[in-house]
């Protein structure tokens, strides 16, 4: 292929991991002109993840009852001491979140972790892991989210470096977000770029193109990568990140209202209203009315919430170090500070409204887990 010239010294850059490894297994930098430079970016999310992560995962690793779950390639990078992942065996490699899901369910009395790593080609999956694990009540699953996105890190780069020409633009992103996903670089940068796939020829296509807009001065958006790439993206993974963004919002307003609704209960018992709730939290009543359709719902979430903690706390305890009379002594006190307080007369009130409250408490407050 007979490249165009450039009327300049250029200077373009790769986005994506993929497109770094073709262009040098294939000698694509050796076919360029000597004033076309190429500067590799972001690359895969695995690179640009701190060495603190790992070390806060080492960390949790001290607990006996944690098992983190994680894709091959973050196993093998170090921490800020050199540790590695894959040096414990509380770490487990899959190849879906869902493994992991599995697990969880498997295995009720671990906690469960998977870390979450990619850009927005990993994130439908991970959000389609998070949605089934609340369908279907799995407690013990968390999700450690070191998801990144594409054009935050893009506007961050052409802040440091305003110097970059052009962008070849990731095409595995670009099946997720679609072309309209990198309109922002043209029209807000001014700078040109091309959705490319990751054969030699999908490249060297890409940067005649750029070359071309760069030297005409029309900066815009082009898809070398049709035959994947579509306008809009994938609109059916784009619904999975509006549904999981919308259950963080709704898990989120869950626990500012529990810890409201606490306090409510601690002063005035039953009596406390969703519109004392409201005003505390300087929200409106419809607002608690989408995630509690009723002050029995936002009851039971405290009771079992309350009830999780302990027997997640106690759990701890049986599975940590001591004699049995020293794990005996810590499980009678396992009950977690903020509801020590609580006035176990308010029990008979609530059997009395709110019977199926009451029932809950009486079925969750078993010895699970408990001493030999």
């Amino acid at each position: 292929m007979l490249l165009n010239k450039p009327k300049r010294k250029i200077k373009l850059m790769e986005i994506c991991g993929t497109h770094t490894m073709s262009i040098a297994q294939n000698g694509i930098r050796s076919l360029l002109e000597e004033n076309i430079e190429l500067v590799s970016g972001p690359g895969c999310p695995v690179c640009v993840t701190p060495s603190n992560i790992i070390d806060i995962c080492l960390e949790l690793l001290k607990e006996p009852n944690i098992v983190i779950f994680s894709y091959g390639d973050m196993l093998r990078v170090p921490g800020s001491k050199g540790k590695r992942l894959f040096q414990h065996q509380q770490v487990k490699m899959c190849l879906s979140p869902l493994e992991a899901l599995d697990y969880a369910k498997e295995n009720p009395n671990k906690q469960i972790i998977f870390l979450g790593v990619g850009f927005e080609t990993t994130t439908p999956g991970s959000a389609i892991c998070i949605l089934e694990a609340y369908k279907q009540n799995i407690k013990n699953f968390f999700f450690y989210s070191l998801l990144k996105r594409t054009e935050p890190a893009l506007r961050t780069l052409l802040k440091d470096d305003p110097d970059i020409d052009g962008f070849i633009c990731p095409g595995h992103v670009a099946c997720i977000l679609g072309e309209q996903g990198f309109q922002f670089l043209s029209k807000e940068y001014h700078k040109p770029g091309v959705i490319s796939g990751f054969e030699a020829e999908d490249i060297l296509c890409s940067i005649n193109l750029l070359i071309d807009m760069i030297n005409q001065d029309t900066p815009a958006i082009k898809n070398t990568y049709q035959r994947a790439v579509r306008y809009n993206g994938n609109q059916k993974a784009k619904s999975s990140f509006r549904r999981r963004q919308a259950m963080d919002e709704n898990n989120e307003l869950r626990i500012r209202l529990r810890a409201v609704g606490m306090e409510l209960f601690r002063r005035d018992g039953l009596r406390f209203t969703m519109q004392q709730a409201a005003a505390v939290m300087h929200i409106s009543k419809k607002t608690i009315y989408a995630v509690y359709p009723s002050k029995e719902a936002l009851l039971l979430d405290m009771v079992d919430d309350a009830f999780t903690r302990i027997h997640a706390r106690k759990q701890r305890i049986l599975d940590g170090p001591g004699t049995l009379a020293e794990k005996l002594r810590a499980v009678i006190i396992a009950l977690p500070e903020e509801y020590t307080a609580l006035d176990l007369q308010q029990m008979d009130l609530l059997d009395e409204k709110y019977p199926k409250s009451r029932r809950v408490c009486v079925s969750i407050w078993k010895p699970a887990g408990s001493l030999p």
